[in-house]
């Protein structure tokens, strides 16, 4: 269902942004900020897609677990703006990953174009950073079951390289405010820790994660902003 709406939000999004309405050319209103220092505060909600994997390094069996991770995070984004296509700076921000109930810091460089100059038209951004990894439950869950058979996880490990792009619908309020919607797109470096070992885990051993490989994880989602 989340997948389903987040579909749906992305595509929603996106028939804005190419929509023949935007793309008009009109001159920049004389009241519109153009140029000058720019700060954007920004709610984000991401949702989990594509697979997550474990190695068996024995036999080499690889096995894939859904990524169903939820996000739910603010950001802040300091910058400038050179004129009016051009905006570039540094951001941080506050990830909470809402199921495994880990928290990440990401820090990174910031680029902005407005495609257009109209009061409404569309946005896109590209940023590259290090999300550094702030919290993490130290509980593992039982990711799926086969038959008698659990699997106790651990997911985002470590920090690690993120990078995030998205496009959406910049829309002037105001000489010095504006708003923005964008769908967006995140891929973020991290690890999986699991329990790797020949006994089965019994009840009284749900604890033992012994063995962290390497991951990348993958979301999709909305961001919205104020631009002031």
């Amino acid at each position: 269902m989340k997948r389903r709406l987040v579909s749906l939000l992305l595509w929603a999004v996106f028939a804005l942004a190419i929509s023949p309405f935007t793309l008009q050319a009109q001159r920049t209103p004389p009241d519109t900020k153009y140029w000058g220092p720019t700060f954007i505060t920004s709610p984000v909600f991401m949702q989990g897609f594509g697979n997550i994997h474990i190695t068996n390094e024995e036999t080499g069996i690889v096995r894939d677990f859904k990524n169903h991770i939820s996000i739910a995070g603010i950001s802040q984004f300091v910058g400038y703006q050179f004129n009016p296509y051009i905006i570039a700076g540094i951001g941080a921000g506050f990830e909470y990953w809402t199921n495994c109930k880990n928290a990440f810091v990401p820090i990174y460089a910031d680029l902005r174009v407005n495609i257009g100059t109209a009061p409404i038209a569309p946005q896109w951004y590209i940023n590259v950073g290090y999300a550094n990894r702030w919290y993490i439950d130290s509980k593992p869950y039982i990711s799926d079951k086969q038959g008698n058979s659990k699997t106790y996880i651990i997911h985002g490990d470590r920090s690690g390289l993120m990078a995030e792009t998205g496009i959406g619908i910049k829309a002037q309020v105001s000489k010095d405010v504006a708003i923005v919607l964008s769908g967006s797109f995140k891929i973020q470096e991290s690890s999986i820790r699991f329990y790797r070992g020949d006994e089965e885990l019994t009840n009284m051993k749900p604890l033992l994660v012994n063995t962290s490989e390497h991951n990348w994880y993958t979301f999709a989602g909305i961001k919205a902003g104020i631009i002031f």
